[in-house]
């Protein structure tokens, strides 16, 4: 089932969804992927994306917290001026909960910014949290290398996983931009469902459930419809919710919110 919410993703009751809306006797999902706002005053429709710093942090802790609470697996993509800071509030995690281990991932830019003055930002850093709960898929993401595609017979036939760099001589995952056929233009950010399918392929079984706590255009509910999996979202904004509710047909929930069923 896709089941998307109008609310704030602090307010979800995520293992009282996963029982009564998807009807799976588990109290947490498989995976979180979470795009937040990154605090560079964009434009959305109802968040205000100039938070002071501190209570940006605050906001970042409380998401962490949310990731550990209600899944198996956290990915958060963030801006890298925030790398500083979640550095240190994922330490502070790991003194809280010594079971878990975060993985930096890179997603590298095919075009990045240009800036006169200094280096131009050309990736976005995704932190991955896994829990001794999670179960790693790495044959899932093995995709043809450059060395298989040319005939080199040190090629694994098989393929080659993915590395933490997500712009590699076999994967490109580029920002998307207005000319991205992928491009929902009511939003201001958007990230490419090729990256957000390989992560969650890594670490969601067949049938599992996914959670976004930040829905924006629906990228993460698009890639998990096309696989089969379930998935939990929300937003505040009513205009991203209605865009997506009518481009996935739907339904009024009587608990509040939409859903809907996919084969």
């Amino acid at each position: 089932s896709l089941r998307v919410f109008n609310e704030d993703f602090r307010k979800l009751e995520v293992s009282q969804t996963i029982v009564r809306d998807l009807m799976v006797l588990d109290d947490k999902a498989d995976c979180m992927f979470a795009d937040p706002p990154d605090n560079i005053k964009l434009g959305y429709d109802e968040y205000d994306d100039r938070l002071e710093a501190a209570e940006y942090v605050e906001f970042l802790n409380e998401l962490i917290e949310f990731g550990l609470q209600n899944a198996r697996t956290s990915y958060i993509s963030f801006n890298a001026k925030h790398m500083t800071d979640m550095g240190v509030l994922l330490k502070a995690f790991q003194c809280i909960y010594p079971d878990i281990t975060v993985r930096w991932l890179i997603q590298g830019f095919t075009f990045g910014q240009h800036n006169k003055n200094d280096h131009g930002n050309n990736f976005r850093p995704i932190i991955r949290i896994t829990t001794p709960e999670t179960v790693l898929r790495p044959d899932a993401i093995r995709r043809e290398s450059w060395r298989l595609k040319n005939g080199d017979k040190r090629a694994n036939p098989a393929g080659k996983v993915g590395g933490d760099v997500f712009f590699t001589d076999f994967l490109e995952y580029a920002r998307v931009t207005g000319n991205s056929k992928q491009r929902r233009n009511y939003h201001p950010t958007q990230l490419h469902e090729g990256l957000v399918h390989d992560c969650l392929t890594m670490t969601t079984p067949d049938g599992g459930i996914v959670i976004d706590p930040f829905m924006g255009t629906g990228t993460t509910l698009r890639v998990c419809k096309g696989n089969g999996w379930n998935c939990i979202t929300a937003d505040i904004s009513g205009q991203y919710c209605d865009e997506v509710v009518k481009e996935h047909d739907l339904w009024s929930h009587p608990k509040g919110g939409w859903i809907t069923t996919i084969e």
